[in-house]
């Protein structure tokens, strides 16, 4: 939705919170904001929602160097 309404922008909902504290980080949706474009915002917290739901993927972003 917020790829489509931008005016939603930042929002993170409890999932996409949950994926973020997963791999490091801020859960916040001011802060996860400044780390991407704002038409990226929407990709990032589909992925975060990914990771909260699967303990794998978590796993792995945690073993990518940084």
């Amino acid at each position: 939705m917020q790829h489509v309404w931008p005016w939603l922008r930042p929002y993170a909902d409890k999932l996409v919170r949950k994926g973020a504290s997963r791999v490091g980080l801020p859960g916040g949706g001011d802060a996860l904001a400044e780390l991407v474009g704002g038409d990226e915002l929407a990709s990032l917290c589909a992925g975060l929602v990914r990771v909260a739901r699967r303990d794998d993927l978590a796993e792995l972003v945690a073993q990518q160097p940084t």
